[in-house]
């Protein structure tokens, strides 16, 4: 573990270029984020608001509470649940780039974005099929949370809500969780680039990387949101392009612990594949693992 560490944290000083995938990801999600924002709020304004001007494009709500919620839920859940997919799947291109980017450095040749890219032809499906294992184990941890919390059941929706930090307790746990569960299947989805299938300690090895990625991630994610908009002035937060750049700012942050985890992946994942030092890349050394 500690030799993996090493590597790891060795890597990316001596390659920045690590860093780009998982941060190009960040930003191509929060992007589409606010494409999602956009697309729900036109779903909203376009199928349950009615003109009510000839001659200006005032609106208003048309019909039942209910019957809006239904129309609503039904074209505007598809956009938030296909927005996360292709967020995860965001990743899941990341952490590929990133296996790709290693091998060419221990091949000795210099890392490019876009000869590693070029390996990721043919993995579509399996990376739509990993993404999509991922998203349905989230999926199940929320409709889990969301039966806690469901006003009927009066015991857990007190002691969840009425303790603040309780329900970010539970989040904690589930994303930790879902990150041992699908350790395994992102090793899988590497299988590709590696030469032997990987053994029982090497997916312990990775699990705990990819489960402490996802625990300080989380944390990050629940304190800074709260935290930034004290760093900046209150006028410069009435401004919407500072508000934007702000929360990308935090997004980005928030982010940072995949960067190591996703490259330990890599380690893991190209061990086999190591046959001495990388000449001419940053004096790097690549040993044999720990037993």
């Amino acid at each position: 573990m500690g030799e993996i560490w090493r590597k790891t944290m060795h890597l990316l000083r001596a390659q920045p270029i690590l860093w780009a995938p998982v941060l190009l990801a960040d930003l191509a999600g929060f992007l589409l984020d606010r494409l999602r924002q956009w697309t729900q709020r036109e779903i909203i304004y376009w199928l349950v608001m009615k003109k009510t001007s000839v001659f200006g494009n005032e609106r208003s709500l048309t019909g039942s509470i209910q019957a809006n919620a239904t129309k609503t839920a039904l074209l505007a859940g598809p956009v938030l649940w296909g927005s996360y997919l292709l967020r995860i799947c965001f990743y899941s291109i990341a952490l590929l780039l990133i296996v790709g980017l290693l091998r060419q450095i221990y091949q000795l040749q210099g890392p490019n974005l876009s000869k590693a890219g070029s390996l990721l032809r043919g993995m579509a499906a399996k990376i739509l099929m990993f993404s999509s294992k991922i998203l349905l184990i989230y999926a199940c941890f929320g409709a889990l949370g969301a039966l806690l919390t469901y006003p009927g059941l009066r015991f857990t929706h007190q002691l969840i809500l009425g303790v603040n930090s309780l329900y970010f307790v539970f989040v904690l746990i589930s994303t930790v969780f879902t990150a041992y569960l699908v350790t395994p299947f992102a090793l899988s989805l590497l299988n590709s680039f590696a030469t032997v299938r990987p053994s029982t300690q090497d997916i312990g090895r990775a699990r705990v990387f990819v489960m402490a990625a996802v625990f300080f991630s989380t944390f990050l994610g629940y304190l800074l949101p709260s935290a930034y908009p004290t760093r900046f002035t209150v006028a410069s937060l009435h401004n919407g392009s500072a508000v934007m750049i702000a929360n990308q700012v935090v997004s980005l942050i928030v982010a940072v612990p995949y960067i190591p985890a996703f490259v330990a992946l890599a380690v893991i994942t190209l061990k086999e594949q190591v046959d001495g030092p990388p000449e001419g890349q940053g004096n790097l050394t690549v040993e044999p693992e720990d037993a």
